[in-house]
Formats: C-alpha cells, sequence, structure tokens
C-alpha cells in the first residue's frame, strides 16, 4: 500500500499542510494514517485484509490501511503522491472540529474501542448536510 498527503491549492492550503505532516509522523510511529482519497493498494493486500468494513459510516479507509499492515504487507508514505481538495466542507465547520474528530473516531477504531453496534455511527461526520446533493452542486 501506498499513500501520500491530500493536499490545497485554494483555500486551507496551510490546514492541509500541516494535517500531512501529523499523517507523516503517525506514519513514522508505525501505524498508517491514510486517507481513502489517496491511497493504492494491490489487490491481493485488499482480499487478504477483507476489504472495507461496509458497517463503518466513516474512516472505513483507515481502518482497511491498519488491517492491511496486521495482514503483513508494508505501507508507505510519500509526500511525491498528492491529491489536491476541492471539498473543504467538513474544514468550513471547523479544522479544530473536524482535527478532533478524526484523531478521536481514529484511535478509537485503531484500539478496537467502538462497540459493534456504534460502526455505523459516524459521530456528526456528515451532520447538517446531504452530502450528495451539496457536493454535486458545488458546495
Amino acid at each position: 500500500m501506498i499513500y501520500g498527503p491530500k493536499l490545497s491549492r485554494d483555500r486551507y492550503a496551510g490546514y492541509y499542510k500541516w494535517f500531512a505532516y501529523g499523517q507523516f509522523l503517525i506514519h513514522l510511529l508505525g501505524v498508517p494514517a491514510a486517507s481513502g482519497s489517496n491511497f493504492i493498494i494491490r489487490r491481493e493486500a485488499y482480499l487478504e485484509s477483507g476489504g472495507f468494513d461496509a458497517a463503518l459510516a466513516c474512516n472505513e479507509d483507515s481502518e482497511l490501511a491498519w488491517r492491511v499492515k496486521r495482514a503483513g504487507f508494508t505501507a508507505h508514505f510519500t509526500f511525491d503522491l498528492v491529491v489536491y481538495a476541492k471539498d473543504h466542507r467538513r474544514v468550513e465547520r471547523g479544522r479544530t472540529k473536524k482535527t478532533l474528530h478524526s484523531l478521536a473516531r481514529c484511535a478509537a477504531l485503531y484500539f478496537g474501542l467502538i462497540p459493534d453496534k456504534w460502526r455505523g455511527r459516524d459521530w456528526g461526520y456528515w451532520r447538517g448536510y446531504d452530502s450528495d446533493t451539496e457536493f454535486r452542486n458545488g458546495n
């Protein structure tokens, strides 16, 4: 698996850059901090690790990356593999809120602290708007 940062060429460029350095730091600690918007995984690793957990409402990409690594596959982070965000809805709702949500939920998932009955809840990740409709309308 290879993954890289999601940056921005317009609004919130500093936030995305800071978040990318956080991903890299977590990677150096031995935990893949992959985002589904920017990772490549071999078919063999995907299948052997069980693929995406369809029960998860969000963070399914990060959770898959951890299972891939635990299954014995390697994970590489590179700043050379970059995608650029255009959808800033979650950041616009608050950088601190978005960051704390990501850290808390990912830590709880990583350490197995979320009961099965709560895995499908997003903890407010998409609350307040219809994500598909707003994205298609350019919001």
